[in-house]
């Protein structure tokens, strides 16, 4: 791990914890070069997690993007709090993922993703599902036939 003070790699960990739900781990890190300490969170439980897209392509899963697009649908504008905002949609982005683990596969279809962070935004508040779903057609179909096959 590089040292977020000098840049240099090599920093030592001097303790190390679970994150709650264990969904990653939480080190406090030592530089012996320029002597500082400091903490990490690492989230490594979605590394292994692969998309498959639309047109076939396996793509890895990148977590930031899902984070951007679920913290857009709640976002309420700049008269928001978004401090709270990010932190309801860092909830929903990583129960979204666990609930993609426990598919027991590595290889998730976009569609599956899509019917996941839905659900999730619509037990939250309705109006963030249908925020979600309003900037992509291809969500907008795929979650009106789901909810045809659930009725």
């Amino acid at each position: 791990m590089i040292c977020i003070y000098c840049r240099t790699k090599g920093t030592e960990v001097k303790n190390s914890r679970l994150l709650n739900g264990l969904l990653g781990v939480w080190r406090r890190r030592y530089c012996p070069t320029c002597k500082a300490t400091f903490t990490t969170k690492e989230l490594g439980f979605a590394d292994n997690l692969f998309l498959i897209k639309r047109n076939g392509k396996r793509q890895r899963f990148v977590y930031e993007k899902l984070l951007v697009s679920v913290f857009t649908s709640i976002d309420r504008g700049k008269d928001n709090d978004n401090g709270s905002s990010a932190l309801i949609a860092k909830d929903i982005t990583d129960n979204s993922i666990y609930a993609m683990l426990s598919l027991k596969t590595k290889d998730v279809h976009t569609h599956d993703v899509i019917k996941i962070v839905y659900d999730a935004l619509t037990k939250v508040n309705p109006y963030f599902g249908e925020r979600y779903m309003y900037h992509s057609e291809y969500r907008t179909k795929i979650v009106s036939e789901f909810l045809k096959k659930k009725k």
